[in-house]
């Protein structure tokens, strides 16, 4: 599989994405697969932001073909009044992001602003 993964980190350098479709359809189990850095394919999409031609469709495709973006707890409202969801990084490191609940009720002249 190396060398299928090596193709594929070509395609995105390259801006390929018809060839990495190709390969994520030839290979499935590719989608999620590491190289010798122990990157994923998805990360190598975002890691040199504006460098990589049809990045954004790329990111696409990986998504679409079940590429895990290492969310392991959905966003959710805690009772204690936040908002919380977690992620695993390519290093297995857990995060959680927190924050408060948006008030759907609140009025827009207490926000500020006006009709």
């Amino acid at each position: 599989m190396a060398s299928q993964y090596d193709a594929a980190v070509a395609a995105i350098d390259s801006g390929d994405v018809e060839t990495l479709r190709r390969l994520l359809g030839e290979e499935p189990e590719l989608v999620n697969a590491r190289g010798e850095s122990n990157t994923p394919l998805l990360v190598q999409v975002i890691d040199w932001p504006g460098h990589r031609p049809r990045a954004a469709e790329s990111a696409r495709a990986l998504l679409e073909a079940g590429a895990d973006v290492g969310i392991r707890k959905e966003p959710r409202n805690e009772p204690w009044g936040l908002r919380e969801f977690e992620i695993e990084d390519p290093d297995g490191n857990w995060f959680i992001f927190t924050g408060p609940v948006p008030d759907s009720d609140t009025d827009q002249s207490e926000s500020g602003t006006s009709d």
